[in-house]
C-alpha cells in the first residue's frame, strides 16, 4: 500500500511541475465529497486549494494546469491589476485568489474566488458565479450537481453574512438571457450582474475603509472608487438584508 502511494505521489508531483512549470507544488492527499483530491500550494500567492479529482489527474493524463481560472476570474483578476491591485500581502490593499474559510473544525473549508484585503485583512469577498451556479454542465467527465453548487453557495452566503464580511457575486452577462441592466457594471469590457449579500452597515463600513486607506498614485485608481461606488448602489436592489 505504501509504495503505491509514494509511487503515485511521485507521479502526481512530476506532472504537476510539468503543467505549471513549477508556479505549484503538491502539498499530499485529501479528500472532498469522499473523493480523494489533491492539495495544492500556488508558490505565487501562498494560497492552497484543491485540485481536480484524483482520477482526472492520475488515470486520464490531465495535463492542464490544475490552477486555472475561468474566463471571469481571468477578467476580474486583470481589473484589480490594472487598477495597481496584486496578490503582494505586504502592501495596504492586496487581492488574495482562493482565500478557503472554515466554517467550523468538522467540515472542509469553503473556496471564495477572491478576497479584498486591507492590511491583510478581508474586507470584501467576491465570487465569479459561471453558470454552473444556475445550471448543470457537463464539467470533468461528469454533470455538476446543481444541488450541491446551490447548498454550497448558500453555506458561502451564511457564513460570510455571519462572521461580517460583505460578499459580492458577479455574473458574466454573456450566460444570463435576461437581467436587470441596472445591476450590471463592466469589468475589463465585459459586462457582469452584480448582487451584493451583506449587513448594509457592515459593507458600508468596509467600503468607507477602503475608500480612506487606499492611497494609490496608479493612473486608474479613480475606476477603483467608481467601482466601489457601483456595489454600494446595485447593493440597493440585490442585497436581501436591506
Amino acid at each position: 500500500y505504501f509504495a503505491k502511494k509514494i509511487k503515485k505521489d511521485e507521479i502526481v508531483r512530476l506532472k504537476l511541475d510539468e503543467a505549471t512549470n513549477n508556479t505549484l507544488s503538491y502539498e499530499g492527499i485529501g479528500y472532498k465529497d469522499n473523493k480523494a483530491t489533491i492539495i495544492v500550494k500556488n508558490n505565487l500567492t501562498g494560497n492552497f486549494f484543491l485540485s481536480n479529482n484524483l482520477d482526472n489527474i492520475i488515470n486520464k493524463n490531465n495535463k492542464d494546469p490544475f490552477y486555472s481560472m475561468s474566463k471571469g476570474e481571468e477578467h476580474f483578476f486583470e481589473f484589480m491589476k490594472s487598477m495597481g491591485i496584486d496578490t503582494n500581502p505586504f502592501k495596504i490593499l492586496s487581492v488574495k485568489i482562493n482565500d478557503l474559510i472554515r466554517i467550523d473544525k468538522h467540515s472542509q473549508p469553503l473556496r471564495l474566488d477572491f478576497t479584498l484585503n486591507l492590511l491583510s485583512k478581508p474586507v470584501l469577498a467576491f465570487e465569479i458565479d459561471s453558470q454552473h451556479h444556475f445550471r448543470e454542465i457537463y464539467y470533468y467527465d461528469t454533470y455538476s450537481s446543481l444541488k450541491k453548487r446551490i447548498k454550497r453557495d448558500l453555506r458561502k452566503d451564511l457564513h460570510t453574512t455571519s462572521n461580517l464580511l460583505p460578499l459580492v457575486r458577479l455574473t458574466p452577462a454573456a450566460y444570463l438571457q435576461t437581467y436587470n441592466p441596472d445591476n450590471v457594471i463592466d469589468i475589463n469590457e465585459e459586462p457582469f450582474l452584480i448582487r451584493v449579500i451583506s449587513q448594509p452597515q457592515i459593507l458600508k463600513r468596509n467600503i468607507s475603509f477602503l475608500k480612506n486607506f487606499y492611497i494609490s498614485k496608479h493612473p486608474d485608481s479613480i475606476n477603483f472608487h467608481k467601482f466601489l461606488a457601483s456595489i454600494e448602489d446595485i447593493s440597493t436592489r440585490t442585497n436581501p438584508f436591506n
